[in-house]
């Protein structure tokens, strides 16, 4: 059975993960290119409470595992091409960390064009396609540039542009709660419902128009479960790192088998 771990952020910590107004030339956003759209989106949900600043560079540049639980409740905000946003907070993430972790693309420090991405400076995307072809898994470069280490996201919870994601998943119709869910339960899932393919690989968080994170400007407080990672039996004694953190009681967390 996983073991299941307990931690609530302390005031420090979420102090920390102000976003800081620096010199540094990744701190510098145009706010006017944050969302191209209308406060009001397609699915008539207000969603100008969620127009800050978005995440910088430092918040990325750290220990693979500190970010994976310091995604959790982040906010991604990904712009699409047709004018929609489409916003989803991050309820489940797992670490992968570079040349010692087996269950990891980057073990033995093996460089290929799939997995070259893995190497850039933490903020940046590594995407990558299991099982079929259109399953896209929407990963997040951690560190400094030349240290393999990486968050696989595994699951979201939809905020905002619910419509769109059903157009992209052709679902039609009012779903249920349940089908609800197994929208974004599930890493390929959600790079799937947020439109993500190979073609974002390498893009910056820090910079990009299409996609970045915020802060939940709501501040919701939730605890933190850590169990180990998920389908990596093969990875021998990296099978039981715990490298895996969810939003407690969060539904869009994926299902795990027994």
């Amino acid at each position: 059975m996983d073991k299941f771990v307990k931690i609530k952020k302390t005031k420090k910590e979420s102090d920390n993960e102000k976003i800081a107004n620096t010199n540094n030339t990744d701190n510098i956003i145009n706010k006017e290119t944050i969302i191209k759209t209308k406060n009001e989106n397609s699915n008539g949900k207000d969603i100008s409470k969620y127009l800050p600043d978005r995440i910088l560079r430092d918040f990325y540049t750290i220990d693979g595992v500190e970010l994976a639980k310091n995604l959790l409740g982040k906010i991604i905000v990904r712009n699409l091409d047709n004018g929609s946003v489409i916003l989803a907070k991050i309820v489940e993430t797992e670490a992968y960390m570079g040349k010692d972790d087996k269950a990891c693309h980057a073990y033995n420090n093996k460089k290929t064009d799939r997995t070259k991405y893995f190497w850039e400076n933490g903020g940046h995307l590594y995407i990558y396609n299991i099982y079929m072809p259109n399953n896209f898994c929407v990963n997040i470069v951690s560190g400094i540039s030349g240290v393999a280490e990486a968050v696989l996201i595994r699951a979201v919870e939809p905020i905002s542009g619910i419509d769109e994601i059903q157009k992209i998943r052709n679902k039609t119709g009012t779903l249920s709660k349940g089908k609800l869910i197994e929208l974004t339960n599930g890493p390929a899932k959600c790079g799937m419902s947020l439109n993500i393919d190979k073609s974002f690989n390498a893009v910056d968080l820090v910079n990009s128009d299409k996609v970045f994170l915020i802060n939940d400007p709501t501040n919701s407080k939730f605890d933190i479960e850590i169990t180990k990672r998920i389908n990596i039996d093969y990875a021998q004694e990296y099978k039981d790192k715990l490298w895996r953190f969810i939003i407690k009681g969060n539904p869009f967390v994926s299902k795990v088998k027994n």
